[in-house]
């Protein structure tokens, strides 16, 4: 296995014990080295990372992913909000340890029937500073 870089920050073991860092990376520092995202910024990025994902799709991790794009073609229902919201839960709490989510919000939009509204309202673990990751899905 590769030595990490010197003064790289230590990625944070998952829930699983598996070390995590976030992708892509920001490109090279002014040092020359790989600028990997820390604190709040890689959060959002593996949430991103676990949203976009497939499950199945990550080799060796075959339950990583939520795979918001599977959604995309059926009905906006409160079943399909529901799946969507289980699968979100399911993933954060199995592969980001940093954070608490406070709440979930996944709703149809009023003047889109067609388009989810997801919402994720979390902590960083040792901050008081409530976050927040909105984005819409739009379904059939």
């Amino acid at each position: 296995m590769a030595e990490p870089l010197p003064d790289a920050p230590a990625p944070m073991p998952n829930a699983a014990g598996q070390q995590m860092a976030s992708f892509p990376l920001g490109g090279i520092d002014a040092d020359g080295r790989w600028d990997f995202a820390t604190g709040n910024r890689s959060v959002r990025e593996v949430i991103w990372g676990l949203l976009a994902t497939r499950p199945g799709e990550r080799p060796g991790q075959p339950r990583f992913g939520v795979g918001l794009h599977g959604y995309l073609h059926l009905p906006n229902t409160e079943t399909t909000r529901a799946l969507i919201r289980e699968n979100i839960t399911l993933n954060i709490a199995r592969y980001e340890p940093r954070i608490r989510v406070n709440e979930l919000i996944v709703e149809a939009d009023a003047a889109n029937p067609a388009q989810i509204n997801i919402r994720i309202l979390y902590r960083l673990l040792g901050s008081d500073a409530l976050e927040s990751l909105d984005f819409a899905l739009n379904a059939r």
